[in-house]
Order: structure tokens, then C-alpha cells, then sequence
């Protein structure tokens, strides 16, 4: 992708799995995802919009990696943070 790309995207919040998120294109449909993925998301519930560049701030992605999952793959799956054996 170009240094100066930039989408418009929306998030997605998974109804049956805490603290899981899918980033699509905002002209992309959740139906039109591959079943199994959306087996395992369940119900999914807009949760925001945004412009997506390599800039952006994210809590929990790399903005790189999203473009290019969005790139490679069309949609981009957010798993919540493992947590430490240590804490």
C-alpha cells in the first residue's frame, strides 16, 4: 500500500465473543464473509467508523498490519489481549 493510503473502515463487535472485533471496509457486508468466520464471531454489532491510515492511532493493532490484512484478506479479525500467566 501507498505511504499516504488511507480507508474508511468500520468495526464490528462480536455479540457472543468479549473483546472481539472485525475492521471491514465500510462498503463491505459481514455476510459476505467466509461462514466459518462468521460461525465463530456470531451476531455482530456496528460499533464505530473511522478513516484508517498508517498514522492512526490503535490500542490493540499495528494500523500497517491492518491496512495490509484489509489488503490481502478484506477484513481484519481482532482477538482480545492474551492475558499473562505471570499477573
Amino acid at each position: 500500500m501507498q505511504d499516504d493510503a488511507q480507508i474508511e473502515v468500520q468495526v464490528l463487535r462480536s455479540t457472543k465473543r468479549p473483546d472481539t472485533y472485525l475492521i471491514l471496509p465500510i462498503a463491505d457486508q459481514f455476510e459476505d464473509l467466509p461462514e466459518a468466520l462468521r460461525a465463530h464471531f456470531g451476531e455482530a454489532r456496528a460499533f464505530l467508523t473511522f478513516w484508517l491510515h498508517e498514522e492512526r492511532f490503535m490500542a490493540q493493532a499495528d494500523p500497517k498490519q491492518v491496512l495490509a490484512a484489509l489488503q490481502d484478506q478484506g477484513f481484519y479479525l481482532q482477538l482480545p489481549p492474551r492475558k499473562d500467566d505471570d499477573g
